[in-house]
């Protein structure tokens, strides 16, 4: 299950992107409201502290003493935030476009290199700069790349590589220990998707994962896929695992969080995502919510969590002693039981059957035939509330592989609930 429980909110306006600075203070993007720094030292009282009216951040990253914001139009403002109630603009940068440029990525290391990416819609040319933001009074640009045509990129762990999704369907690497003078060291070709908007990709010590829609010409729907790259020869990145979590919707402002053996992940048109990354390679959903538009951003402090949605700031605490949710304020499991669509559909040879219980119920999941007559019964019991997943593995209770073919999956629920799913095995 989800293991938090909410805590307060501070509303605000139309939020875009959250980080929190100095381990204390929530500095938040507002189309309405500029950059509001929120101290978050009480975690039951969350008092505006300081503001930077007039800035429409679409992108920000930490830099030394400040913060790195990208406005549309605009260009880069390098933000001093020494004294939080009084944050001022040190620096302006402007690139090729600005008056025409959408801007898709700031990230910031610890050494203060920025990788920065932008697109000039008018004449569709993408820009990839590397500065260099760790003095904020006197920024240096250090490096432009125009033909790579950059849609996302994050650094690797160790900060030495960058990994940079192109829009000629490649995963290109490049090591940037010298950053003036960067150098290509490999690249994957990836399925030809549709760029996701928002912080699509992000790197962790043993894995880096992509999320990327991807469109059917034949049926003309979009597809999500969540991609799993060992990067640990970053001139030779290996896909370790494709999973397929939405369909007909595109994943549009996508944000993707990596704490702990968790990777948190949300969009505006797809309910909130939790998998377990205890094998990073091999990424396991365990919570699935049930509503679009779950988070813009989150950040955390210890056992508290940092949830910005698109109008408030909301803290979480972790919630012990549960796997799942019990605090009677929270909204994120649903009122009735769910069955979630089974993935992979097509399956071969097994399929993941996720379902959710509201309450401490008990459950019978099986699989039939198009004959109605009964293949396998996968959970037969009681079970706590919260999120649950079952595989089958394609075969009878009498241990015979089933064939080819169209299959049901049934849930029945405490003493009402009933429903169906329809699965494809194809060998």
């Amino acid at each position: 299950g989800f293991p938090y429980v909410i805590g307060p909110e501070q509303n605000q306006g139309i939020t875009q992107d959250m980080l929190l600075y100095q381990d204390r203070y929530a500095i938040v993007s507002d189309d309405s409201l500029g950059i509001l720094i929120i101290d978050t030292d009480d975690p039951l009282n969350l008092p505006v502290v300081g503001r930077l009216p007039g800035i429409v951040a679409s992108e920000m990253d930490l830099c030394p003493n400040g913060v790195v914001v990208a406005e549309h139009e605009v260009g880069l403002h390098i933000i001093d935030l020494s004294d939080v109630e009084n944050p001022t603009i040190t620096e302006t940068i402007q690139f090729t476009g600005t008056w025409d440029a959408i801007y898709t990525k700031i990230e910031v290391n610890e050494n203060g290199i920025a990788g920065f990416s932008h697109a000039v819609t008018i004449i569709d040319e993408y820009y990839f700069h590397l500065l260099d933001v760790s003095s904020p009074s006197s920024p240096v640009i250090l490096a432009d790349y125009i033909s790579m045509e950059v849609l996302d990129f994050c650094f690797s762990a160790d900060e030495t590589v960058v990994f940079l999704h192109c829009n000629d369907s490649q995963l290109w690497s490049m090591d940037i220990s010298n950053p003036a003078s960067s150098v290509v060291l490999g690249h994957l070709p990836i399925a030809d998707g549709i760029n996701t908007d928002g912080d699509n990709m992000i790197c962790t010590p043993n894995a880096l994962y992509l999320v990327e829609d991807h469109h059917d010409p034949e049926s003309d729907e979009i597809t999500s896929y969540l991609h799993t790259y060992d990067c640990s020869n970053p001139s030779s990145p290996v896909e370790t695992n494709v999973q397929r979590f939405s369909s007909l919707r595109t994943m549009w402002d996508v944000s993707i969080v990596a704490h702990d053996d968790k990777l948190y992940l949300s969009c505006r048109e797809y309910p909130f995502l939790l998998y377990d990354i205890t094998d990073p390679l091999i990424p396991s959903p365990i919570y699935i919510g049930t509503q679009p538009g779950s988070f813009v951003d989150i950040c955390f402090r210890d056992s508290l969590m940092l949830f910005l949605d698109e109008n408030s700031l909301k803290t979480l605490y972790e919630h012990e002693g549960s796997s799942g949710i019990s605090d009677e304020h929270n909204s994120l499991l649903p009122d009735n039981p769910v069955l979630y669509p089974a993935y992979p559909n097509p399956f071969n040879p097994t399929v993941q059957i996720p379902y959710t219980l509201p309450e401490f119920s008990s459950v019978r999941i099986q699989i039939f035939n198009t004959l109605g007559r009964q293949v396998a019964t996968l959970v037969d019991a009681e079970q706590t509330a919260g999120f649950h997943s079952v595989i089958w593995d394609g075969t009878t209770e009498e241990g015979v592989v089933s064939a080819s073919g169209v299959y049901f999956v049934t849930m029945n629920a405490g003493a009402f609930f009933s429903t169906t799913r329809k699965i494809v095995l194809l060998k």
